[in-house]
């Protein structure tokens, strides 16, 4: 069995890795602001620039945590990320990434992070996961926004045959900052099983994110 400190050695690593996926998304919606700026979208932007703002404040948090778990910093080494939306150029291009990044991984990183806080007993990782999921809720929200003034003037059903490759990486993104252990063993300090993580994300997907998105004419295919 390990000791207390190597679990806390092995969460803080798993706030390492959400620490770098802060700083991603941070970019990610920096990109997205510039495409919804293009599209006339000024006022969903601005929610896009502040965003941003909070993620990169999500970060400094995930690495104060960091320290608190480990006894030492671990610095996360910037990054330069964008998403490629496959083909796609102007207003289909931003509705790629507002799904992508509003609809699918912010209403994920929701419904993770609640579960996170309700498990985790460390104070620092209540606190921090607190703070995170209070943002994230907004966040969500952006993606939804630019779908439905997307889908006023505009057929937005070919975006269901691209759902898979939305869904897959995002999938990926979650089980990434999950850990390969017995379920239970590291949530005290804020890390999920793979296994659970896996069963909460199916289940968004099929109960939140899908019928949202049907709702505007967007269906799996």
């Amino acid at each position: 069995m390990r000791s207390e400190l190597e679990l806390r050695r092995a969460a803080a690593a798993h706030w390492r890795l959400r620490a770098r996926v802060e700083l991603e998304a941070a970019q990610h919606f920096e990109q997205l602001a510039d495409l919804l700026r293009a599209d006339g979208a000024e006022s969903i932007a601005a929610l896009c620039d502040k965003a941003a703002e909070d993620e990169r404040r999500h970060r400094v948090r995930c690495e104060d945590l960091i320290a608190e778990l480990s006894g030492e910093p671990l610095d996360v080494e910037d990054v330069v990320v964008s998403i490629e939306p496959p083909g796609l150029k102007g207003p289909e291009a931003c509705l790629y990434l507002a799904v992508s990044i509003g609809c699918v991984a912010e209403t994920l990183s929701v419904a993770l992070l609640g579960e996170i806080e309700e498990r985790a007993t460390e104070p620092m990782v209540r606190a921090v996961a607190k703070e995170i999921l209070r943002d994230e809720v907004t966040h969500s929200k952006i993606g939804w926004a630019y779908l439905a003034r997307y889908q006023q003037t505009r057929d937005a059903s070919w975006l269901g045959a691209r759902l898979k490759n939305i869904f897959r990486a995002a999938e990926a993104d979650e089980v990434t900052q999950a850990a390969t252990c017995a379920e239970g063993t590291l949530e005290a300090y804020g890390v999920l099983s793979t296994e659970r993580v896996g069963s909460i994300t199916s289940e968004v997907l099929r109960s939140v994110v899908i019928p949202g998105l049907e709702r505007f004419g967007v269906f799996p295919c």
